[in-house]
């Protein structure tokens, strides 16, 4: 389940599998939205489903903060709320002021001071396998989205994609909903301009990749893509 933020165009993507995919719950949405919440962004969509699951999924489970998210008041109210019905609860950063160091020895929070390159290196170094072919996937998308990024974003990559093409009776319901959608990319922050990487143009470095995994016997990502208006939904995947 995701939180769409109210009030802003959603464009999401999933790419199938035959896999188990764990479930991920977080109330401030999918990596591919926006994952920044403000207060009252909280507070306006404290009565959702997606926001209620992502809370109550920590209940009676351990639960692990990673960076400054404790800096907030409003989220330490939450814990202090609901601090019985939660496990232990593990809060890593760099450096813990006496203040928030005060408050999680009040709260029964445990605080684990690392370095991040430390911390990152620890995670590289978990025996967690990976299939060379999931990972070369994996690397395929990463680089399928930097790129619509480095044209000038996904939500007007419809739009540019049919510039050069003829305009036919076919194509003319497409055309209005590719600029709807830019226009909600304007909305969103888009810059809609492209730029080179490293001297290139961004659709050469994806083109040689897919060549390369290609030659590798790699299945190629097929990935759904879907839009939603700016309106507060909830999307299951």
């Amino acid at each position: 389940m995701f939180q769409q933020p109210k009030g802003k165009p959603a464009y999401t993507w999933r790419e199938p599998g035959g896999r188990f995919q764990r479930l991920v719950y977080h109330p401030h949405g999918l990596a591919t939205l926006d994952t920044v919440m403000t207060a009252t962004q909280y507070e306006a969509n404290s009565q959702t489903l997606a926001f209620a699951l992502a809370i109550h999924a920590s209940f009676g489970n351990n639960l692990v903060i990673v960076g400054m998210s404790l800096d907030d008041e409003y989220l330490r109210r939450q814990i202090e709320r609901f601090r019985p019905s939660i496990g232990p609860i593990y809060w890593f950063n760099s450096q813990f002021s006496d203040k928030l160091s005060s408050w999680a020895h009040q709260h029964d929070v445990t605080t684990v001071r690392s370095e991040w390159n430390d911390f990152w290196q620890r995670w590289r170094e978990l025996p967690i396998e990976l299939e060379p072919h999931d990972l070369a996937t994996a690397w395929c998308l990463a680089v399928s989205e930097a790129v619509e990024e480095a044209e000038g974003g996904p939500l007007g990559s419809l739009e540019r994609c049919l510039t050069n093409i003829q305009c036919t009776e076919a194509l003319r319901g497409l055309r209005v909903l590719a600029g709807q959608v830019a226009e909600a990319g304007t909305l969103v922050g888009e810059p809609d301009k492209a730029q080179l990487i490293g001297g290139k143009e961004p659709r050469e470095i994806e083109a040689a990749l897919r060549a390369r995994v290609n030659d590798d016997g790699v299945s190629l990502p097929i990935v759904h893509k879907t839009f939603a208006l700016g309106t507060s939904s909830i999307g299951a995947f």
